[in-house]
């Protein structure tokens, strides 16, 4: 048998998919049955994808319950093994076995949701942070043909639920079945300063701008999200204001500048 054949078919003995005859007679030294060696190939591999998934969704396992959550890991595992060099992907779908599974709290998904995007910020690549000064510094001419750098760790999220509600609860050790968890579209912008990350609920015009911002578009363009408010160029100056002050701004490019 060749070594990929080899690998191959331990492989699958430890995820619980293959024969384990077959596998057995790969191993046949030691003190301990090929059974017995195998299966401590296969509990750690499990625990160390169990923990995996507990680290990244640390409320959603406090809400589901130990049991509980660990079914539905081992259904995410089935449905969608790591394919990945690191385990900081395997928990990227998990909201998509969440839904998948009809919980009795639908908020669950959106909370998943949440704590995927703030994993995700936190092993994000660093970036430099735009000084403030930089937005004082355009002229009318330049403010045409300037765009954004956002930070490569942020997100941008359009929950169901308030599920913010449910994190402040759970973060402060509070009881989250005592609250009523209502439907809630106000979105969310998730960003990293340093080693610390953040959430913060933002309106629809704010999410709109960041996410023009985002996909490289000038401030014109960025700015017309705000067209409906009260002060338009108020609130977009507000708005990139605090962009650049939270640290989600890496840099002002002006273009043939």
């Amino acid at each position: 048998m060749k070594l990929a054949q080899v690998q191959d078919t331990l492989f699958q003995a430890v995820m619980g998919e293959g024969a384990l005859a077959e596998s057995a007679a790969l191993i046949r030294s030691g003190a301990l049955t090929p059974e017995d060696r195998i299966g401590i190939y296969a509990e750690m591999y499990w625990l160390r994808m169990r923990d995996t998934l507990r680290a990244d969704y640390p409320f959603v396992w406090h809400v589901l319950g130990d049991e509980p959550f660990d079914v539905l890991v081992a259904r995410h595992i089935r449905r969608r093994p790591s394919t990945h060099y690191s385990l900081g992907r395997l928990g990227s779908e998990f909201a998509e076995t969440l839904r998948d599974a009809h919980l009795e709290w639908p908020w669950v998904v959106d909370l998943a949701k949440l704590e995927w995007a703030r994993a995700e910020a936190f092993i994000s690549p660093d970036a430099p942070v735009l000084a403030f000064a930089a937005l004082g510094a355009l002229s009318d001419e330049t403010f045409h043909h300037s765009r954004l750098q956002i930070s490569p760790s942020v997100r941008l999220l359009k929950p169901t639920w308030d599920v913010l509600t449910v994190w402040r609860t759970c973060e402060s050790g509070g009881d989250w079945r005592a609250i009523a968890v209502t439907p809630n579209a106000t979105p969310v912008v998730v960003w990293r300063q340093g080693f610390a990350v953040f959430h913060v609920a933002v309106g629809s015009a704010e999410h709109d701008a960041l996410s023009k911002a985002q996909q490289g578009f000038a401030l014109p363009t960025v700015c017309e999200a705000f067209a409906d408010a009260p002060e338009p160029a108020q609130a977009a100056f507000q708005a990139i204001g605090s962009w650049v002050s939270e640290g989600m701004v890496s840099s002002l490019k002006v273009d043939g500048g």
